[in-house]
């Protein structure tokens, strides 16, 4: 009786590995009136040498934040989303080389939600090329300056198992910092229920008044992870670094050894 169970729990195990499904890769479109859901939760180090007028010190920062976010498909090619993003801790310490004299701060704080709209430009499901254009606004409900901006996302379905994608966002703030960030990664699919998704991006900051440009760069390995019909588990790495950073007086340097490492843990579901 125990191996008939056991033989029955392995089969439907199966059967709902074959009939999952989700609308992870970035072009993908949810159909009309579906909806899907994700939440996440990451922790980040980052670290940099400062210097202030003639004074140096060394930064480290440990950030915990959480997000949850939601999608519903309108049909006809579009599909709009929201998501909220919460930091439950921000620890930083800062040490200055002159003195020796070391500084701890703590905070927590919720960030502007965001709201966007995207459409299936090329969106036909016997076309290996797809294109979906997207719209992202953040209303200003917190002391964080509100933000917009927009994306362009392009998939190629190479084979069965092999998709390749690249993303071109930009987005500005009403403090007039403007982004434009470029990535290019892969879907892989290395068995039924796991997917790997290495990806490498860059991020151009444009100068500002008060700040020259400057850039980030990084690269990251994610997975799907099936736990169940339609669900999800989603692990990341992200390792990445930063050019140097400076005021147009002078006054305030970072070096370009400004670099972190952020590691998430997300969930999915297609409802």
């Amino acid at each position: 009786m125990h191996k008939i169970t056991l033989s029955l729990g392995i089969w439907l195990a199966s059967v709902g590995l074959a009939y999952a499904d989700n609308r992870i890769f970035p072009t993908d479109i949810l159909n009309q009136w579906e909806v899907d859901a994700g939440a996440s939760a990451s922790y980040q180090t980052l670290s940099t040498d400062f210097r202030i007028s003639n004074s140096s010190a060394t930064e480290t920062r440990k950030i915990t934040t959480e997000n949850v976010g939601v999608r519903l498909g309108l049909g006809a090619g579009w599909q709009i989303g929201a998501s909220l993003h919460y930091v439950s801790r921000d620890a930083i310490h800062t040490k200055w080389k002159s003195s020796g004299n070391s500084y701890d701060y703590k905070n927590s704080y919720s960030q502007n939600p965001q709201f966007w709209a995207a459409y299936g430009i090329v969106n036909d499901k016997d076309n290996p090329f797809s294109l979906v254009g997207e719209f992202m606004v953040s209303p200003k409900t917190t002391d964080f300056a509100h933000s917009y901006g927009a994306k362009l996302s392009a998939g190629w379905e190479s084979s069965e198992t092999l998709k390749l994608y690249s993303i071109y966002s930009i987005s500005r703030n009403n403090d007039t910092n403007t982004t434009n960030r470029i990535e290019i990664g892969a879907y892989k699919d290395i068995s039924d229920g796991v997917t790997l998704i290495p990806s490498v991006e860059y991020s151009a900051f444009r100068a500002t008044n008060y700040f020259h440009s400057a850039g980030q760069y990084g690269i990251s390995l994610s997975a799907n992870v099936q736990l169940a019909k339609n669900t999800y588990l989603i692990p990341t790495i992200v390792n990445y670094g930063n050019t140097p950073v400076k005021t147009k007086d002078d006054f305030f340097h970072a070096d370009s050894m400004h670099n972190g490492m952020l590691i998430s843990l997300g969930i999915y579901h297609l409802f």
